[in-house]
């Protein structure tokens, strides 16, 4: 570990840390040494207390599941009775590309000739005011 380095990890379940320690706070020592023969240790305060009532921890429960279970089950229902119907492509993929590309082409608005720079302007065909 780098100086001033930090690994980060949990030590079990929060329900876990709270039945183990009503405080939730542990004491630790990390011992290291360096790539010279250099022995360090440094005390850590672990104090998990923090985080209590901070975050929703939610478990399943069998009702969940029941309630999953039917939507599969109304929707497999659905594919199964023709309620809902796959789309399923019977033919050559590039074929139905190329026809599709037409139908494009078909259904596109043709766009008038824009003048460009070289080309003068159309002369107005109003006739002059006296």
């Amino acid at each position: 570990m780098v100086p001033q380095g930090a690994y980060e990890t949990v030590l079990g379940s929060f329900d876990t840390l709270k039945q183990r320690n009503p405080s939730l706070v542990y004491r630790c020592t990390v011992s290291y040494e360096s790539d010279w023969g250099e022995k360090f240790s440094t005390e850590c305060v672990l104090d998990y207390s923090l985080y209590e009532g901070l975050a929703y921890r939610g478990t399943k429960t069998v009702h969940d599941l029941t309630k999953q279970f039917e939507a599969f089950a109304r929707d497999f229902n659905h594919l199964a009775t023709g309620f809902h119907k796959l789309h399923v492509l019977t033919e050559d993929f590039d074929a139905y590309n190329a026809k599709f590309d037409e139908m494009i082409e078909q259904t596109k608005i043709p766009q008038q000739p824009t003048n460009s720079p070289d080309t003068p302007a159309p002369e107005s065909k109003e006739s002059p005011n006296p």
